[in-house]
């Protein structure tokens, strides 16, 4: 009896071993302090994974500036439910539009393009619920951007470069695998 329950822990234990180094990441690990000392702020970083971290941190390309129709899109008969950017002129309105959607929504499958966000049939709908996190990103960026001006200074905060998860907050190892195949 003893040695059966000996034997059943060690398997159980390799077991958990092995599916617990799926995602674990190795020493050494880097860590530099944030803010002031003793409060315990400090953030971690994996030397081995930090060039491809870097990697898919890049700064997003810009489209040029649109041309002013000067028509508000709040005044235009194209547009209905437009809660937050209604003061942007239509052009400008666009212009974010189509960048939002190079940045983040999928290129292929059902919710490709302008339907991960909206119901293409009817544009004004908000029963797709990636367009209300999308209204609520937006009035936190704008909050963000005036109200923390001594913080982000004139740079500001943008959607998280351009994926549709934030890169930090999520899983690294289930949502960006990448990071963690071949880290030798």
């Amino acid at each position: 009896m003893k040695l059966t329950l000996s034997l059943l822990g060690i398997v159980g234990g390799s077991l958990l071993t092995l599916a617990m180094m799926n995602t674990w990441e190795r020493p050494p690990m880097a860590s530099t302090q944030l803010g002031p000392r003793g409060l315990g702020m400090v953030e971690i970083e994996n030397p081995r994974s930090a060039e491809k971290l870097k990697a898919l941190n890049k700064a997003l390309v810009s489209d040029p500036p649109a041309t002013l129709s000067g028509i508000k899109v709040k005044d235009s008969p194209d547009y209905k439910n437009v809660k937050l950017l209604g003061d942007l002129d239509v052009e400008e309105f666009n212009r974010l539009m189509g960048a939002i959607t190079a940045w983040m929504a999928p290129t292929e499958g059902d919710n490709a393009d302008c339907a991960y966000c909206h119901n293409v049939e009817d544009m004004a709908s908000d029963e797709v619920y990636t367009k209300t996190v999308a209204r609520r990103m937006l009035q936190m960026t704008t909050a963000i951007n005036t109200t923390w001006k001594p913080h982000v200074q004139e740079t500001g905060v943008t959607c998280h470069q351009g994926v549709s998860k934030p890169l930090y907050g999520v899983s690294m190892a289930k949502d960006y695998p990448e990071l963690n195949a071949a880290t030798p």
